[in-house]
């Protein structure tokens, strides 16, 4: 983009102005996994902001719970399972966070429509065994994430962690 503007010797000049590419809001699951293809620090980076167990404890998100099941997982879950993990909460860029207890059918139901193409698209091969390592990792990771919150053990700053995500996912990526 050009733009006219008056230089220092009182003459007119076009000038090439610096624009960023503007960050398309993610509303569906293709959007997410075009996302996840071609911009993944800003999918962390929406991660980030996605505030766990209702907005109540500022200092859990998103990306920091799912690098959390990432690495504690058993060694043995397979490549597709730890891709699982890092994606497994992804849905929730899209529809928000809520505590379990007050999630709607329709809620789950679009959650469970996005991880499928999640799941189609970057661990094919995941089999239900997989799945529910991460289901019950990720369950037993949330009930720790209350406890130590609750208990003040909240751990506000992660440098690096946005990286770490991204370095992570993409070495997974290669594997494949």
């Amino acid at each position: 983009m050009t733009s006219t503007t008056i230089g220092s010797d009182g003459q007119y000049e076009l000038r090439e102005r610096q624009t960023t590419p503007k960050r398309q809001l993610i509303r569906t699951a293709d959007e997410l996994v075009k996302a996840l293809e071609v911009e993944r620090y800003n999918v962390a980076l929406s991660m980030w902001h996605v505030v766990r167990f209702g907005g109540q404890i500022p200092q859990c998100n998103v990306l920091k719970h799912s690098m959390r099941v990432y690495r504690e997982l058993p060694l043995t879950s397979g490549r597709d399972a730890k891709i699982w993990a890092l994606l497994h909460d992804c849905h929730e860029i899209i529809t928000g966070d809520l505590v379990r207890p007050f999630k709607s059918v329709r809620l789950t139901r679009a959650q469970t429509e996005i991880d499928a193409v999640l799941q189609a698209r970057f661990c094919p091969s995941i089999t239900a065994d997989q799945i529910e390592i991460v289901r019950l990792t990720d369950v037993a990771v949330g009930d720790a994430e209350f406890y130590e919150w609750q208990d003040g053990k909240n751990e506000i700053h992660t440098p690096g962690l946005l990286a770490e995500w991204c370095r992570t996912f993409s070495e997974l990526q290669r594997k494949s």
